[in-house]
C-alpha cells in the first residue's frame, strides 16, 4: 500500500467512526442528541478532520466544506424533518465517503465512471462536504460541532506515530507517489 492509499483508508476508517457514533443506542432510542453522545460524535468528526488536514500536508488535497446550491435547497425542502432524518442522512454521507475511498484506492482518483462527469477526486470531494452538510444539520438540533484545534492536532501526531509504525512493519511504502495518479485539479473553487 501507498501513501495515498493508507491516507484514503484512513478517510473511510474515520467516516465508520462517525457513523457509528451517530447510531448510538441512545441517540436512537430517546430522540434527541445527548451530551453524551454528541461529545463522541464530535471527537470523530475532528478525528476526520485531522485526515483530511494530513491528506492536504502530504498531497495538497485541499477541500473547501461549503454547502451548495444543491445543499441548501435540500435543507430548505426538509425543514420540517425530525432529527432521525437528518442522523439517517449523515449516516448515509458516511457511508457513500466510506465507498468513494475505497474506489479511489482501487480506480484510482482521476477514473471516471462512463455514466458520471465528475471523476473519483471530484466525487470524493462531494461526499467529503455531504457529510459536513449533515454536521450542520445536526448542529441545529443541539449537536454542537466545533472543530477543536488540540484534539485535531493530537490526532494529526497519533496518525504519523501509526503511519511510520506501518511503514516499519512494510505495511505502507515511502516510494514517492506517481503524479499521475494523484489528482489533476487539487484545487475545488469556493463559490
Amino acid at each position: 500500500m501507498d501513501l495515498w492509499q493508507h491516507c484514503l483508508l484512513k478517510l473511510d476508517e474515520e467516516s465508520g467512526e462517525i457513523a457509528t457514533a451517530l447510531l448510538s443506542e441512545d441517540t436512537l432510542s430517546s430522540g434527541c442528541m445527548a451530551l453524551s453522545n454528541c461529545e463522541e460524535i464530535n471527537l470523530e468528526v475532528n478525528d476526520l478532520e485531522a485526515v483530511i488536514r494530513a491528506l492536504n500536508q502530504k498531497f495538497g488535497f485541499n477541500i473547501h466544506c461549503f454547502q451548495s446550491f444543491e445543499h441548501l435547497d435540500l435543507a430548505k425542502e426538509h425543514a420540517d424533518k425530525d432529527l432521525f432524518f437528518w442522523l439517517m442522512y449523515t449516516v448515509k454521507a458516511c457511508l457513500a465517503l466510506s465507498k468513494m475511498s475505497s474506489k479511489c484506492i482501487q480506480f484510482g482518483l482521476q477514473e471516471k465512471h462512463p455514466d458520471l462527469n465528475e471523476d473519483n477526486y471530484m466525487r470524493l470531494c462531494g461526499c467529503i462536504r455531504d457529510l459536513f452538510f449533515g454536521i450542520s444539520q445536526l448542529n441545529e438540533f443541539g449537536l454542537g460541532y466545533i472543530i477543536d484545534e488540540q484534539h485535531v492536532n493530537r490526532k494529526l501526531d497519533k496518525i504519523d506515530h501509526y503511519l511510520k509504525y506501518s511503514i516499519s512493519l512494510n505495511c505502507v511504502t515511502e516510494k514517492p507517489i506517481d503524479p499521475d495518479l494523484l489528482p489533476i485539479r487539487i484545487f475545488i473553487d469556493e463559490y
